[in-house]
């Protein structure tokens, strides 16, 4: 959600389907710490409201969720070129450090 706060456009949360469109990023609060995000596609179920394809566990699902968890996000992204040019000066310097910092062998550990 950070990303889409930083490079999309967030907007306003409601409860009115028809404050959501198509292409449209809404992220969902499942309870106990738990986030969910989806994605509005232009197809509509049986009751005339858009659906949303999501994955929650099951594989992708399909479906009028929209309002079965509470809504803790409503983004819209415009793609890459909504960025601009992206060059080392526009990335934060932590994250210039972190790209040029060699891997650590004992960052990768396997648990038996």
């Amino acid at each position: 959600m950070t990303f889409f706060l930083r490079n999309g456009t967030s907007l306003p949360m409601s409860q009115r389907g028809t404050d959501y469109s198509p292409g449209d990023i809404v992220a969902w609060d499942l309870g106990g710490g738990i986030t969910h995000i989806g994605i509005i596609v232009n197809e509509r179920d049986k009751d005339g409201n858009y659906v949303i394809v999501h994955n929650i566990g099951r594989g992708p699902q399909m479906g009028d969720v929209l309002f079965d968890w509470k809504i803790i996000g409503h983004y819209r992204y415009y793609g890459s070129h909504s960025l601009g040019r992206l060059d080392s000066s526009a990335v934060p310097a932590p994250a210039r450090a972190m790209r040029s910092r060699p891997a650590r062998s004992d960052s990768l550990k396997v648990f038996s």
